[in-house]
């Protein structure tokens, strides 16, 4: 049976959160005491964008623009927040049932609950209407970078961590001076500005183990029941009960969410490196497969950019099972072969890929001994409105029979592009599919589309270990120490 590619963006049901890129992806936090500044590069492993805001649906779709809500409403465990969108840098629904809904804020603060808001406003980009969508429809929102997070991430300023009983992380200040406790039958003031930390683990059992600066440890009944915490993404919590915090820690408050986030979440993603370059392997890099020629494949861009074919080392996918190679562009695409996110974008693909700015490739192989490649082609088209068959070329892709299609449509009134190549490999027909909104589509991401194209090749065995000459054995007795030849 011949499949397409049905839907236009369910290539986000990746799930690069267990992939790889983690929850939140950053330049690494600064040295306490450092002036120098960060944003986050991605949240719940989807790229931020510098001027648009994204919606993930449930159903794979994907909308760019501006979400309008000034205000969220969070009903948390420790209280209610009134949440400033644009102090937030990504928002997840998924397992809300479950586990409440998460936020992402601009300073790494996470917090979770349920939103009483039903429905999100947004202005969608291209179309320039605002629309209100249920909540129920959305798997995360997005948010673009902004200004504000410069200055909240910075570590020079002077902030304290609190974890939270469920688990929630944030960056503020205690109102109160000081709490209370009560030793045998005195009670004592502890100035909070003396405190280095403070263990409420047992807060229901009415203890409280605090550590000073100075290195002394004092426990106590805590007699202190509320407490008030003014967070740094300027919003005041009144009236948390002793019992839902479990953790304070004084100072460098930035660097400790980050690296709590780290320890707590297993899907988080290992910080970058200052220059956010990421370090060389040890191995030595595998041999690139030779691009065709443009004899074989005529194309818009021919020669790939330098980025993309000098690779410190490329991921490559190759099967033997399957019969083909094909690797990604460069160091910044994504590449998925779990069987469940693959049948989430098509029931025959074979491997996925995605790059940082929103593009989405895939191979889908299929036996079809009996439908020729001309056949094949007339089958397959992005499921559009509108659509517009932009260029259509006949050639051949490292020796099979290919053809090159590039189609424009719109979906939902915002207009996309797809890349079809599709290969006559024997009796298996295959399509590698790519496609973006043309709003994302700039000349470099067509080079490394070509690219990606132009890697497709036959699987290569290795080539087998050359075999040792046999050792020389010593001959018992014997002076010469070498076994005499026959």
């Amino acid at each position: 049976m011949i499949r397409t590619c049905r839907s236009l963006f369910l290539a986000v049901l990746f799930g690069w959160v267990s992939l790889n890129g983690g929850w939140i992806q950053a330049q690494e936090p600064p040295a306490p005491g450092s002036d120098r500044l960060v944003q986050m590069n991605s949240v719940f492993g989807r790229p931020r964008q510098a001027t648009k805001d994204s919606i993930y649906f449930i159903n794979g779709d994907v909308l760019g623009g501006e979400v309008t809500n000034e205000i969220l409403h969070l009903t948390a465990p420790y209280g209610e927040i009134m949440l400033p969108l644009r102090k937030c840098a990504g928002i997840s629904f998924e397992n809300s049932e479950r586990a409440g809904e998460t936020v992402i804020t601009l300073n790494a603060n996470r917090l979770s609950g349920i939103f009483s808001d039903r429905t999100i406003n947004f202005r969608i980009e291209s179309a320039n209407a605002e629309v209100p969508i249920r909540k129920d429809r959305i798997r995360m929102i997005i948010l673009r970078k902004s200004p504000l997070e410069v200055g909240l991430l910075n570590s020079s300023v002077d902030t304290d961590l609190f974890v939270m009983k469920n688990g929630d992380l944030m960056t503020g200040k205690f109102l109160q001076q000081g709490i209370k406790i009560r030793q045998d039958l005195n009670e004592v003031t502890v100035p909070l500005p003396e405190s280095e930390s403070i263990d409420f683990s047992r807060s229901e059992d009415g203890i409280a183990t605090i550590r000073r600066r100075n290195g002394e440890t004092t426990s106590g009944v805590l007699q202190t029941e509320e407490l008030t915490l003014v967070l740094d993404i300027g919003i005041r919590l009144d009236s948390v009960f002793k019992d839902r915090l479990i953790r304070f820690s004084a100072g460098d408050g930035i660097r400790k969410a980050f690296a709590e986030l780290d320890r707590t979440s297993p899907h988080l993603a290992e910080l970058p490196s200052e220059d956010d370059t990421p370090p060389r392997p040890t191995a030595p890099p595998p041999t690139p497969t030779s691009l065709p020629t443009p004899t074989e494949m005529p194309l818009p861009t021919q020669t790939p950019s330098p980025s993309a074919t000098a690779l410190p080392e490329p991921i490559v996918f190759e099967s033997e099972k399957y019969g083909f190679r094909i690797e990604r562009p460069n160091e910044s695409w994504r590449i998925t072969t779990e069987p469940e996110e693959l049948r989430s974008l098509n029931e025959d693909a074979v491997v996925a890929f995605e790059s940082p700015e929103g593009v989405f490739s895939m191979v889908i192989l299929e036996h079809l001994p009996q439908v020729s490649l001309d056949e094949y082609v007339s089958a397959v088209s992005p499921d559009l409105e509108n659509v517009e068959l932009l260029s259509d070329e006949k050639g051949t892709l490292t020796g099979f029979p290919a053809r090159k299609r590039v189609f424009r449509g719109t979906h939902n009134d915002l207009p996309f592009r797809f890349f079809y190549t599709l290969v006559a490999k024997g009796e298996d027909r295959m399509q590698i599919v790519s496609w973006c909104a043309e709003s994302t589509l700039t000349e470099q991401l067509v080079k490394q589309i070509n690219v990606l194209e132009n890697s497709f090749g036959p699987y290569q065995p290795p080539s087998p270990a050359p075999r040792k000459s046999p050792t020389r054995l010593p001959v018992r007795g014997g002076n010469s120490g070498d076994v005499p030849p026959r």
